[in-house]
């Protein structure tokens, strides 16, 4: 175990996560999981649900095997997510 400086790319397609650890003197390995989309209504939309966003880069950073040192974290080019008040996601994530 040791300290870890993460790569979190939050993409429309997958959500990768490349730890480098500190000292390593060899390339790290990318895990991917997909960042499904949600049902096109209309058909026209691209959504995608926040909140399975969010669980799935936990899942990824809760498998980095050390303490993380830094995130770096990446996203997919456009896109427009709506908080409330409480600053919690209130609608699906628009993509395009």
């Amino acid at each position: 175990m040791g300290e870890y400086y993460i790569g979190l790319d939050i993409g429309t397609t997958n959500i990768t996560l490349t730890a480098l650890q500190a000292g390593a003197t060899t390339a790290p390995k990318a895990t991917s999981i997909p960042n499904p989309q949600r049902a096109r209504d209309p058909s026209y939309a691209y959504t995608q649900d926040p909140h399975a966003i969010e669980a799935a880069a936990r899942k990824l950073l809760a498998a980095v095997p050390g303490r993380i040192a830094a995130i770096c974290v990446t996203g997919q080019v456009h896109g427009i997510l709506y908080f409330d008040a409480a600053g919690l996601a209130c609608s699906p994530l628009y993509t395009w």
